[in-house]
């Protein structure tokens, strides 16, 4: 034992003075003693120490500074009882915190130090912060409740709250102020009207699929799904913002669970916890699914799983589109083409088994934002038969080619990329080697040979970095020549 070691302890669960006495024994507590005694003469416990550590019924008192001004912080607020509360509609809901710890001295520190005026204790280890209670006169924030008898987790001798109770606190001795429920967006907004409050995260996913990060208010929420032409827009845990063309729940909730405060603008209600408030577009989306892309047609989408794919042959395009997929696909000789999250390609020459169909893709292209490619495990599929054009040596003169079918280089050797690249560029760098070829604006790829299952394409449309007259291939697609 040494005095150190039994303030850290004390301080850890909240109380102000430590006490050590006898050589080993620790005391803790929040009121200092007031009788001193000149019997503190017995070394502390712990090996080599020199300092003293009480004595026979007498201690060494420690304080820590910090937890005695918050004390007295907390010594001058005021008792308000114990009030109802609702999850997720709280009565105190700018700010909380947890810990397993809490005393109502350590709630009302944090309450005070964030600015605000009330503070508020729960099921024994959660504190609220608010400076206006949220009440809707009957479920939630209704003063004189009972149950707040559970004991805070860092003091057994106080309480904090219970389930779904609150023991408030106010920095002023008179009735908390009530604040009037948030209302939702007017109606005119970005041509979007609010539909209702609709459950969240449950077992069937989200109600919108397309997440398009934090927002500071429902107008910022609106104008991002409609910049993106979807067709509803929802808001959900105060800054969250999601998208979608169709509602995939069904379940409505009360009003009051969509009635959190916006982060950015508190004025106006920003859903719920796992409640989100669902805003729909009065025009019809521009986002389609293409029928016909590529020389495929689209069959259906079908539930997909990264263990056991429908389609098991990926191609690695730089920017994903049903149309550039379709058509990579034929390249590689295969029937089916199939896009998912957004941004992956995936072929095939069967679908297996009886796959599940009917899926609604929800995700945009990232090589189209006026497509949707697929979803999370969802693969939007297209057949057609392939017939591509097989590349026959030699080459005598320019010729476009698809690249990187089925993960396989058409010329092997990959000398660079030039902001100055022309076919001539690379052609002089490519001195010894049978072929050279441009690609994607300014790559320079040399080789001997080229795959025999190399395929014609007509997709080398990107103008030359080095000379826009001309053209460098495209996006895996070679402008090949022969030396």
């Amino acid at each position: 034992m040494t005095n150190a070691a039994c303030k850290t302890y004390c301080t850890s669960l909240g109380f102000a003075y430590s006490g050590t006495e006898y050589s080993s024994e620790c005391y803790c507590g929040n009121t200092l003693p007031t009788v001193a005694s000149s019997s503190c003469n017995m070394a502390c416990s712990a090996s080599g120490s020199t300092e003293i550590c009480g004595g026979p019924n007498a201690l060494s008192v420690s304080t820590n500074s910090a937890i005695v001004a918050s004390n007295a912080v907390a010594a001058s607020w005021f008792n308000q009882g114990c009030y109802s509360d609702n999850y997720p509609s709280r009565v105190l809901a700018s700010t909380s915190t947890t810990s397993s710890t809490l005393t109502i001295e350590k709630c009302i520190t944090f309450c005070n130090g964030a600015g605000y005026i009330l503070a508020g204790l729960e099921n024994g280890y959660e504190c609220y912060c608010a400076s206006t209670v949220q009440s809707d006169g009957s479920t939630y924030g209704v003063a004189g409740q009972s149950g707040c008898t559970f004991t805070c987790s860092g003091n057994s001798a106080q309480a904090c709250g219970g389930n779904n109770v609150l023991n408030l606190w106010s920095k002023n001795s008179g009735a908390p102020s009530v604040a009037a429920a948030a209302a939702p967006v007017p109606a005119s907004a970005n041509g979007y009207t609010y539909v209702a409050c609709y459950s969240d995260q449950t077992s069937a996913g989200r109600t919108l699929a397309v997440n398009k990060s934090t927002i500071a208010s429902v107008e910022a929420c609106i104008t991002a799904c409609s910049t993106a032409s979807f067709k509803f827009a929802g808001v959900e845990n105060r800054n969250e913002c999601w998208c979608d063309n169709v509602l995939r729940s069904s379940t409505t909730l009360p009003a009051k669970n969509c009635l959190l405060p916006c982060t950015g603008t508190p004025s106006e209600s920003c859903g719920g916890i796992n409640a989100i408030g669902i805003y729909q577009g009065t025009a019809s989306s521009s986002v389609r699914i293409p029928t016909t892309a590529g020389g495929k047609t689209y069959l259906d989408s079908y539930i997909d799983s990264a263990s056991a794919r429908l389609l098991s042959i990926q191609q690695n395009l730089a920017s994903n589109n049903v149309g550039d997929c379709n058509r990579a696909c034929s390249n590689g000789g295969y029937q089916y083409a199939g896009v998912e999250y957004g941004s992956q390609c995936f072929c095939g020459s069967s679908l297996p088994g009886s796959p599940m169909g009917g899926q609604t893709p929800n995700m945009l292209c990232t090589g189209n934002s006026s497509q949707f490619c697929g979803g999370n495990n969802i693969l939007q599929v297209y057949s057609g038969s392939p017939a591509p054009t097989v590349l026959t040596a030699p080459v005598t003169n320019s010729q476009c080619v698809a690249d990187n079918t089925n993960n396989v280089r058409t010329l092997s050797t990959f000398i660079g990329a030039s902001s100055s690249m022309t076919p001539a560029a690379c052609k002089t760098s490519c001195v010894g080697f049978v072929y050279y070829g441009v690609e994607y604006g300014s790559e320079c790829w040399c080789g001997n040979s080229f795959p025999s299952s190399t395929v014609v394409s007509t997709q080398c449309t990107m103008p030359c970095s080095g000379d826009g007259a001309q053209v460098c291939g495209g996006s895996y697609a070679l402008n090949m020549y022969n030396s």
